[in-house]
C-alpha cells in the first residue's frame, strides 16, 4: 500500500484503492496502522480539504455492491471528519453525521456505479476478510458458550454441595425430570424453593 498522509487522531494512513479517479483521486480508501479503514472524497485537494469517515469491510461490500448509496454510507457513521492546511500542517476536524454538510458529501441517491478488474479484485477481497471474520466470530462464540457453560456448572456445582447439606437437616428432597426441587425451612421461618438445572 502507498503510505499518504499522517492526520492527528488519526495517525499514519496508507491508500487502500482509488474507487473514483478523474484527474486526481475522488474516491478512495486507507488503511491506518491498525488496520483500520477510512473511506475517502477529496473535496479541495490544493487546499488538501478530504472528507472522511471510519468504515468497515461490511459498509463497503454494500456501497460498492449498490445496496446502499455513497452518501448513505457516510452517513451511517456516528461521526465525519475533514481535513484543512495551515502552515504545513494538515489538520481534522470532526462532525456529527446528521449535522454535516450535504454539500460536502456524494449527491444524495448516487450509487457506486463503477467498475474494473481493480475493483472487482477488491470486493473478492473483502468478501473473504468478511468470511474469515465471520468464522473466527463463530469460534469465540463457541469459545464463550464453552466458558459460560462451564462457569455455570461450577456454580450449580457448588450450590449442589450446599443444597446437599441443607437437605440432609431438613429431609427432604425431590428430583423431577432432571431437575432438583428443594425446599427446607429456614431459620429465618420461612419456606424457600429453589431449583437448579442438574449438570
Amino acid at each position: 500500500m502507498e503510505k499518504w498522509y499522517r492526520l492527528n487522531k488519526v495517525g499514519q494512513l496508507y491508500k487502500e484503492i482509488d474507487l473514483v479517479y478523474g484527474n486526481e483521486p475522488v474516491l478512495f480508501v486507507c488503511k491506518d496502522s491498525f488496520g483500520q479503514r477510512y473511506l475517502f472524497m477529496t473535496y479541495d485537494s490544493v487546499a488538501m480539504e478530504y472528507v472522511f469517515a471510519p468504515v468497515t469491510s461490511h459498509q463497503l461490500l454494500d456501497m460498492l455492491e449498490n445496496r446502499v448509496t455513497m452518501e448513505q454510507t457516510f452517513r451511517n457513521c456516528r461521526e465525519i471528519d475533514t481535513t484543512e492546511e495551515a502552515d504545513g500542517i494538515i489538520t481534522v476536524k470532526r462532525h456529527s453525521s446528521p449535522d454535516f454538510s450535504k454539500d460536502m458529501l456524494p449527491d444524495a441517491g448516487e450509487f457506486f456505479e463503477l467498475d474494473s478488474d481493480e475493483i472487482s479484485s477488491y470486493i473478492t477481497s473483502l468478501k473473504s476478510e468478511k468470511i474469515k471474520w465471520n468464522q473466527s466470530s463463530s469460534v469465540t462464540t463457541e469459545i464463550s458458550s464453552f466458558n459460560v457453560s462451564y462457569a455455570a456448572r461450577k456454580v450449580i456445582n457448588k450450590y449442589s454441595e450446599e443444597f446437599e447439606r441443607e437437605l440432609a437437616l431438613a429431609g427432604r428432597k425431590t428430583r423431577k425430570s432432571g431437575i432438583i426441587s428443594i425446599s427446607f425451612t429456614a431459620s429465618e421461618e420461612r419456606e424457600n424453593y429453589l431449583n437448579v438445572l442438574e449438570g
